[in-house]
Formats: C-alpha cells, structure tokens, sequence
C-alpha cells in the first residue's frame, strides 16, 4: 500500500488513479459494491488501496438517479455527483485510519 507523509488533502488527491477498481486495487471483486460485472467496475483508487466507485448505467435507477459516484465507508454510503465531497470524506478516513504515514 502506498503512503504519503504529507497528510494533505491535495496530496491525497494526487495519488488519484481511474481504471479497473480490481487491477488497480489488488482487491477481489467481492468487495466491490457494482451490482453487474462486479470484477470490472471502474472507479477512482487513492493510495493504492482505497477507492470511489463509478455509478454506470449498469447501476439501479434510483442509484443513477443520485449521483455518478459511489464510496462506503464502514455501514455508510454515499452516492453523489460531487467527487470532492466523497474524496474529502475518503481523505478524513484515510487520514483517521492511519493511510496517510
């Protein structure tokens, strides 16, 4: 898992990649909350191991009708256009949790 020394949350945003959530995480496709083609959902990945999924059309309505993104944390989730909101949320995990060495 990468780790970063500078907490910020501009750094943690720097380690941003999107692609396939199971390649780029290294993470079986059992823990990922896509409801088809679970090993081939895509999202973005921070430090190596943490992630926000893509909501695709694949998605139930009601889902897609929320929000393009989708990230949970512990029994919450959250589905919202707005990425920033969910990675300022995914930043303060990171950081409480001990990511952000």
């Amino acid at each position: 898992m990468k780790t970063i020394s500078d907490d910020s949350f501009a750094a943690f945003q720097a380690t941003r990649t999107h692609g396939n959530l199971c390649e780029l995480a290294g993470i079986d496709h059992e823990e990922i909350a896509s409801p088809t083609n679970p090993g081939h959902a895509t999202g973005y990945v921070y430090l190596g191991k943490l992630w926000i999924e893509d909501v695709t059309d694949a998605w139930p309505a009601d889902a897609r009708e929320r929000g393009t993104h989708y990230l949970m944390l512990g029994n919450c989730e959250y589905v919202s256009n707005d990425l920033e909101l969910l990675e300022r949320r995914l930043y303060e995990y990171a950081r409480d949790e001990g990511f952000m060495r």
